[in-house]
């Protein structure tokens, strides 16, 4: 019934009415999935009721995380993830999705979040090379710390 439900609404909605609909849902908890702390407090404030668990912590480095155990488990029964995205959690995000089996937090299923996808990204460059250090190839990642788009994010 949950996972019908899930499929109906994403499928129906765009991806951010989706989540809204899903979140204020007072028919059961959701176990949801965060990269960064920050998405956590957002989301938070709009599903209090939902358990949330944040992969990392504000005293982590978001890019250098340990794909351990515990992470896959907290993926594997999430029921929605979300996280940066372009690229940010690149080296260890697709290990916890692969070795979660589970469809809903997936690249490309409506209940994967890319905080990214929502914002207008900064720094972007056309040519990327070892010159010019470490950079990300499509954009600052770190979209939480413009305090614009987080305003557009909790919409």
């Amino acid at each position: 019934m949950r996972s019908k439900s899930l499929t109906f609404i994403s499928k129906g909605l765009g991806t951010m009415a989706a989540i809204a609909a899903i979140v204020s849902s007072p028919t059961w908890a959701l176990d949801i999935f965060v990269c960064e702390p920050e998405w956590k407090a957002l989301l938070q404030r709009h599903a209090p009721e939902a358990n949330i668990y944040s992969a990392t912590t504000d005293k982590q480095d978001p890019h250098y995380v340990q794909a351990r155990p515990s992470l896959i488990a907290k993926m594997r029964q999430a029921d929605l993830a979300m996280c940066s995205g372009a690229e940010l959690e690149v080296g260890w995000l697709p290990m916890l999705q692969a070795r979660s089996s589970n469809a809903a937090v997936q690249n490309g299923a409506k209940s994967m979040i890319y905080a990214a996808s929502f914002v207008r990204m900064l720094d972007t460059h056309q040519h990327v090379d070892r010159s010019m250090g470490d950079i990300h190839a499509h954009g600052n990642p770190h979209v939480q710390f413009a305090a614009n788009d987080m305003i557009t994010l909790s919409r």
